[in-house]
């Protein structure tokens, strides 16, 4: 018996290690081969994409160079400036305020100069420490000395000048703290005679970020035209850094092959070199003007392929283990069909030890196996005698047994939600104690003190509007009781005649102060539109209180709301469509019109032109934001707002919202 036992073990296990061999070997030939061909085209997928991305870089830095020239040559053809130069009178305020303009618009720039053909500073205009300043008479220096000077003035007449990065000279001294600079010149002309030079200083900080490219594991060099690092953008820490030293070390330290004096003959290259991948891009130039060569050096650490790699790796191994258990089965089935009759005999056996004894063995052979067979098939009917008289004892105990587990069970459920409500319970009465109690102690208070017969009708009056708002807020302590988390607010089609409503009563205490009278004229049949409720009335509220603070006693403040019967607005402005602008011809077909109107002071032509700029405000105590924030608040809804104003006549806010597509209206 235990012979036949080790033979059928041994033709399993040979079985079994065939099958092994058949399915992993191929499958290891294959990884291996796959692994190969995978690693190179991730190298050759990752030099494509450090290429796409170092082209990027270079794009960025040339479009962002060449708006720079732009604005250069514009102020080089300001009007203002030649006049001043043609010796009109009073224009060289004139011209210093239209650089403060212009420069407030372009924070970017941290000096903007004229100078004249001597190179002498006439006109400097400055931003530090978030303040832009011109620079007084006995401040301006001479830079005829200068070498950006010298070489800028000798360009002719729509040409522009790029200094190379280097760090500023003040006074004849270095600025510090020190910090890269590069200067962008135009020359000015007028009349064809050349009079001098525009200069607009700009910190090399600003194109750098031009590379940062956060989200790759590329790491970027910038590179003056001498091949020294001026920066370095890291991305992870590749090896190569390891002999980095800092700015102003050649790039030949880090890859010799980038030699002193080979650079400016190199064209673009990507490399696949030991442990990184390189790409190399020259920046000659931008556009047709004299710009001195920079270089982006951009590597990929081989090492970051490793992550996929490892992953085809596990791939390989999943597989392998895959195989094996097909192997295995199959060496299994195999083995059966050689050993089917002990393997019956063996299989009764575990049945009958698992305590099935109604299978009946039946090997019909007539060896020693089939006698076997037959005496161990009369030993299972006598144990399957003796079983049936211990099943029923065991049928009756089961039942009894089987009824206690589901009452244990039950009494468990029981227990879990009991469990469960009371820790509800009691985060809902932390609640209502360190919310409802303090609220109900402010309402008892504010009734007892409204009770007293001494107080004055009006404060009573105020006492009874501080109860209604502790009513509110326990109103809402128990809606928030009822909810264990609360939906975002989203825009969602509103009802702009209720929100007028709304803003008109919390701000009727004002208007009542100041003596003003606030009408609402509502067209009939407004339709719901699709609006941020909170937002817009932040807009009426900002709108209202200006108007009602600019009205006199007596003072009239009007607001209207009406459809407009238009399906475009650019009649209303001064700058091209606003619909195209705004994408609204696609399906707006109507608008709505939102008017708040004063009689108040009224507001003079040149601040009209400022009041939606940030921090801009004529109120001693104003932030210069709410209009700001109402005209950013009127796009985010892609609609339009209009302001009109004359000095001691009043002032009239006109807001344009489209209404909902068509397709899309909301059914009343």
């Amino acid at each position: 018996m235990f012979g036949l036992s080790a033979v059928r073990v041994n033709i399993t296990t040979r079985l079994i290690l065939v099958c092994l061999v058949m399915g992993l070997v191929p499958l290891a030939v294959a990884g291996a081969l796959g692994i190969s061909i995978t690693v190179n085209a991730l190298q050759a997928k990752a030099a494509e994409n450090l290429q796409t991305s170092a082209e990027m870089q270079v794009r960025l830095i040339t479009d962002h160079l060449d708006l720079v020239v732009k604005n250069t040559l514009y102020l080089a053809e300001l009007y203002s400036l030649k006049l001043f130069l043609n010796k009109e009178k009073n224009m060289k305020s004139y011209a210093e305020q239209e650089f403060l303009d212009f420069h407030r618009v372009h924070p970017e720039y941290y000096q903007i100069r004229f100078l004249d053909i001597s190179g002498r500073e006439i006109i400097r205009s400055n931003y530090k420490d978030d303040l832009f300043f011109r620079t007084k008479e006995e401040g301006l220096q001479f830079k005829g000395h200068r070498y950006y000077f010298q070489k800028a003035i000798k360009i002719g007449q729509g040409g522009v000048y790029f200094s190379p990065i280097d760090l500023n000279v003040e006074h004849s001294k270095v600025e510090k703290p020190h910090r890269l600079v590069i200067r962008v010149c135009a020359p000015v002309f007028l009349n064809g005679v050349k009079r001098g030079l525009i200069v607009v200083n700009l910190f090399a900080e600003n194109i750098f970020e031009w590379i940062q490219l956060p989200k790759t594991p590329f790491t970027t060099f910038f590179l003056n035209e001498d091949g020294n690092i001026l920066h370095v953008d890291k991305n992870g820490d590749p090896p190569v850094l390891n002999n980095y030293k800092g700015r102003d070390q050649h790039i030949s330290e880090l890859f010799p092959f980038l030699e002193k004096g080979t650079l400016n003959s190199r064209n673009t290259e990507v490399l696949s070199l030991e442990s990184e991948i390189l790409a190399f891009y020259p920046i000659r130039g931008i556009g047709d003007y004299y710009a001195p060569a920079w270089y982006i050096v951009s590597i990929l650490p081989k090492t970051h392929l490793k992550q996929y790699i490892n992953m085809i790796k596990w791939n390989l191994v999943l597989s392998a283990f895959f195989v094996a258990l097909f192997g295995i089965v199959l060496g299994v089935f195999l083995a059966k069909r050689f050993t089917k009759p002990i393997r019956q005999l063996y299989l009764e056996t575990e049945l009958i030890a698992s305590g099935n004894l109604d299978h009946e063995l039946t090997i019909d052979r007539k060896d020693e196996i089939g006698e076997l067979a037959e005496k161990f098939d009369r030993m299972r009917l006598q144990i399957k005698e003796k079983q049936s008289q211990l099943s029923s004892w065991n049928q009756e105990l089961n039942k009894k047994l089987d009824w206690h587990i589901t009452e244990l069970r039950s009494l468990e459920r029981q227990l879990y939600r009991a469990d469960k409500l009371a820790s509800l319970g009691e985060v809902s009465m932390r609640l209502a104690h360190e919310i409802g109690n303090p609220l109900a102690s402010i309402k008892t208070v504010t009734q007892a003190m409204s009770e007293d017969e001494f107080q004055e009708n009006e404060q009573t009056e105020y006492y009874n509007k501080i109860v209604s708002e502790v009513d509110r807020l326990n109103s809402f302590l128990k809606k928030f009781n009822n909810f264990a988390v609360m939906k975002e607010v989203e825009p969602f089609p509103c009802d702009l005649e209720g929100l007028i409503h709304d803003v008109n009563y919390f701000l009727k205490i004002q208007a009542e102060e100041h003596g003003v009278r606030i009408e609402e004229i509502i067209e009939p049949d407004m339709e719901k539109i699709l609006i941020d409720p909170q937002q817009v009335k932040q807009i009426l509220i900002n709108l209202i209180l200006n108007a009602i603070q600019a009205c006199d006693k007596g003072g009239d403040i009007r607001i209207s709301l009406k459809n407009l019967a238009t399906s475009c607005v650019c009649s209303l402005r001064d700058n091209g469509c606003f619909c195209e602008a705004k994408g609204l011809h696609s399906g707006a077909d109507e608008f709505v019109e939102l008017s708040i109107c004063d009689n108040g002071k009224g507001m003079p032509e040149e601040e009209l032109i400022k009041i939606f700029d940030p921090f801009y405000t004529t109120k001693p105590n104003g932030t210069g934001l709410g209009l700001s924030v109402a005209h950013r608040i009127v796009e985010m809804h892609r609609g339009l707002i209009r302001v009109y104003s004359q000095k001691g006549k009043g002032t009239t806010f006109r807001i344009y919202f489209p209404k909902l597509l068509a397709e899309a209206k909301i059914s009343t």
